[in-house]
């Protein structure tokens, strides 16, 4: 998916489900874009205390907030039940990481959806995503397969 605005990347997914559950967002620094939107979101990042991320938790388990926006300090030991919907705005370094990610959402034998954006600048890893989307028995889309082979032929 090209991106183009935060405005857009907000309206996406966020639109369709703000009134779905809890959503785990996964980004660099778009909290303030997000609530400017009208969305209620709070941030947790590791630049935050202890503290800090404990209440922020709290307030995102208690469904007080329904959005955390957050960077990889999240992506891994963050055990929340309900959530919902995972979105990465930012494709992760790995694919560890990237299952680490959706790994959020559907725990405990629940479903759940995530979305990744994912663009020509991310190409270097589309095989590898490609190889996590088959061994998971999800649907590869062509432009997936496109940005893999651009990758491969150094285009």
């Amino acid at each position: 998916v090209p991106l183009h605005s935060s405005g857009d990347l907000v309206h996406s997914p966020l639109g369709l489900h703000k009134d779905d559950g809890l959503v785990v967002g996964f980004v660099g620094d778009v909290t303030r874009a997000v609530q400017r939107n009208g969305f209620n979101a709070m941030a947790i990042h590791g630049d935050k205390s202890q503290q800090d991320r404990d209440y922020v938790l709290a307030d995102f388990r208690s469904g007080r907030t329904n959005i955390l926006v957050a960077t990889d300090v999240a992506a891994r030991g963050l055990d929340v039940d309900d959530v919902k919907f995972v979105i990465n705005y930012d494709y992760p370094q790995s694919s560890e990481d990237y299952v680490h990610r959706i790994g959020r959402t559907g725990r405990s034998s629940k479903t759940g959806t995530s979305y990744t954006f994912f663009t020509p600048s991310n190409a270097k890893q589309a095989s590898d995503l490609i190889s996590v989307l088959q061994e998971a028995g999800q649907e590869v889309s062509a432009r997936l397969y496109q940005l893999a082979e651009m990758a491969r032929s150094g285009a």
